[in-house]
């Protein structure tokens, strides 16, 4: 699947597992100011599946108005994983984490091919920037 390239200026991220460096998304956007929460993935056709959407802050997102299911990761401050869903569909409500600090929305199926697990850490930084 060819995604939509819904990046236009700003500074692209890396998300990627902190213990192994494995990556989970070598181009994601910040959401981090109220408009860009707001807008999130929306108005996108589609999402490649090496891309993907940092929320901060943030518990819960939704899909209404969205084209195409996603997976969500819910984040702790110290960016561990807290909470997970699978292929949330268009339309949808995701879940509350109180313990969520932020959220990262990957292509749908990303979860499942990564072997993502509440618990793991993850390591989001400016591409080309070393984990620290």
């Amino acid at each position: 699947m060819s995604g939509v390239h819904f990046f236009v200026g700003g500074e692209i991220l890396i998300a990627t597992l902190s213990h192994s460096e494995n990556v989970i998304a070598k181009n994601v956007k910040k959401a981090y100011s109220f408009p860009k929460r707001l807008r999130g993935l929306l108005f996108t056709k589609s999402l490649d599946p090496h891309s993907g959407i940092h929320i901060k802050p943030c518990r819960s997102v939704h899909t209404y108005f969205m084209k195409y299911p996603i997976d969500i990761v819910y984040l702790d401050k110290q960016n561990r994983i807290v909470g997970l869903e699978h292929f949330v569909s268009p339309g949808k409500r995701g879940l509350h984490f109180e313990s969520a600090y932020s959220v990262l929305e990957l292509a749908a199926g990303r979860i499942e091919e990564l072997g993502l697990q509440e618990g793991q850490p993850i390591n989001i930084k400016p591409k080309g920037e070393k984990a620290s």
